[in-house]
């Protein structure tokens, strides 16, 4: 009788919980947005003589970012899923930046920045504008880096903003900045990467 009451337990804490179910004592609220196509994602860079901004104003992939929250527990919550952007859609603005960026990036090795979102910080009701800090992982020419990331969330109607930004280095994916003109112009190694999500609820 224990080894089947040592089994049974065990199943038990195997099942997927569900918006509303009880974890010991804790109720687990579960939330699910669709990533809209309209989202956005930005790098910002700065060389010797100017400033710089590349961006892809259209995501080609959707997906879907799943919130959990523990009612009663202080910050414990998670934040689950990914975006996938085709590095060759980058537009920098002017066609000699945009190819150095991509050849930079390495875009023919690894065509796709992956970022993947590990956790945020508990937040209030989702109908309210506030801030909080989470963690994501960016996946850039084949070195993936964690970093803690910033976040902003708007109310937009029933749908919602998440905006988040980072600022990340080149050397932190084993990447040279680029140069022109036998290296009289130099971009610096700072880069800051900003995303926006045009989240829709999932029912």
């Amino acid at each position: 009788m224990k080894i089947i009451a040592a089994i049974l337990f065990f199943l038990f804490l195997g099942l997927p919980l569900t918006k509303g179910q009880k974890e010991m004592g804790n109720v687990l609220t579960v939330e699910k947005w669709a990533i809209e196509q309209q989202s956005s994602l930005t790098i910002d860079g700065r060389s010797n003589v100017n400033t710089f901004k590349c961006g892809v104003k259209e995501f080609l992939r959707t997906d879907t970012l799943v919130y959990m929250s523990y009612e009663g527990i202080q910050k414990r919550a998670s934040l689950k899923g990914s975006v996938t952007i085709n590095i060759n859609r980058f537009d920098c603005g002017h066609k000699f930046m945009t190819n150095d960026l991509r050849k930079t990036l390495k875009s023919d090795e690894n065509p796709n920045l992956v970022i993947r979102f590990i956790s945020m910080d508990k937040i209030r009701e989702t109908n309210m504008n506030q801030v909080t800090k989470g963690i994501v992982e960016i996946q850039l020419a084949g070195v993936t880096k964690q970093y803690e990331v910033n976040y902003a969330i708007q109310n937009n109607n029933k749908n919602m903003i998440l905006t988040g930004n980072r600022k990340i280095l080149f050397s932190d994916f084993s990447l040279k900045p680029p140069t022109r003109l036998a290296g009289l112009i130099k971009v610096e190694e700072e880069l800051n990467v900003q995303f926006q999500l045009m989240l829709k609820p999932v029912q």
